[in-house]
């Protein structure tokens, strides 16, 4: 990401410090100044209702978790990409483990010694 990319942290600050170069030649009293910088960061911060998807699990996985016995689960089709962390979404629900699988970070036992 460039620094003149509008969604850039670094492009937001070289416009405020131009805001506030501009404010200065025009002798802005400072609670003003505050006030404007204040709006800025309450507008850039705010949290607003926004669109999401609703989670449901098919019912087929709550009828997995009663199943007895250990053994996991190869969910079909094998996906690299996109259906993977559906899978492992599902997982949350029938607690089964994976044949295919992403973990963020491996444990101590996994490392060599």
């Amino acid at each position: 990401m460039s620094c003149w990319d509008c969604r850039s942290p670094c492009w937001r600050l070289l416009a405020c410090k131009r805001l506030l170069v501009q404010l200065r030649r025009v002798r802005v009293q400072p609670l003003l100044v505050g006030l404007a910088v204040a709006a800025l960061v309450l507008i850039e911060y705010r949290q607003v209702p926004f669109p999401s998807t609703a989670l449901t699990t098919p019912a087929w996985f709550s009828q997995l978790a009663q199943e007895p016995g250990q053994f996991a689960i190869l969910d079909i089709p094998l996906d690299l990409g996109g259906a993977n962390k559906w899978y492992m979404f599902y997982q949350i629900t029938h607690g089964k483990p994976l044949v295919e699988g992403r973990i963020s970070r491996l444990p101590r036992e996994a490392l060599p010694s």
